[in-house]
């Protein structure tokens, strides 16, 4: 589906990105894991068009979409939710989740689709009329999923979702990630709880200074010695 070719990524002079070569299988969960400053983020910027490669591919669903806008790589359904859940404090719970369908043209559909969000996350129902800015933390990150899920995104990249959470908050989130994904939306996500990072992926990267280190099944990296000493806990 999502298909990487040795990409490297700068920021002015420094080299971000080293060789990125990485794929997403349709259906599929996928964990990028490392430090922080590893690159992880820098990967989901690159796919979603906030950062170009300067050089090597991303072809998705078998396109090219490495010179896209990143407005045209939202109509081809790579949706991003942000680190830090940046949703809009001063807009309503609605109008965020409005803003989520903008690039959409069935506007019969949308309405479903704000069903389904309230389905997931049931407080966002009782808080339509709520300023984001108001919610908790936890809230405001039920909001920026929701918010993507209104793209209908073929493929989601979440950015440390648990970021800032409580851990029984953490727990929730993840059960949605899992909710998320049977209901059959392509998962990429980078998350610093690699734990539970690997309890719902299918396949995972590690990523050290801008270059893969390791990958395997969700199993194999919870076996991998290096992986457990350093991301593990064990």
């Amino acid at each position: 589906m999502l298909q990487l070719d040795d990409v490297h990524a700068n920021y002015g002079s420094v080299k971000a990105l080293r060789g990125i070569s990485m794929k997403v299988e349709r259906h599929s969960v996928v964990s990028l894991l490392g430090a922080n400053g590893a690159g992880k983020s820098t990967v989901l910027k690159t796919i979603s068009g906030l950062l170009h490669p300067r050089s090597g591919s991303i072809s998705f669903e078998g396109e090219r979409t490495d010179r896209l806008k990143p407005d045209r790589i939202v109509s081809r359904g790579i949706v991003m939710v942000p680190e830090a859940r940046q949703v809009f404090p001063e807009l309503t719970v609605y109008e965020n989740l409005r803003l989520g369908s903008y690039s959409r043209r069935d506007r019969s559909e949308v309405v479903k689709d704000y069903d389904d969000v309230f389905d997931l996350f049931p407080i966002l129902k009782t808080k339509t009329k709520d300023f984001a800015g108001t919610l908790s933390g936890g809230q405001q990150q039920m909001l920026a999923i929701g918010r993507g899920l209104m793209a209908r995104p073929k493929l989601l990249l979440l950015d440390e979702p648990s970021l800032g959470l409580a851990p029984i908050l953490v727990q929730e989130i993840f059960s949605i990630i899992r909710t998320i994904s049977k209901r059959g939306t392509t998962i990429l996500l980078v998350e610093q709880n690699a734990n539970m990072a690997l309890d719902v992926s299918d396949y995972a990267y590690v990523l050290e200074t801008g270059e893969i280190s390791a990958e395997g099944t969700a199993a194999e990296m919870k076996r991998n010695d290096e992986v457990r000493r350093s991301y593990l806990g064990g």
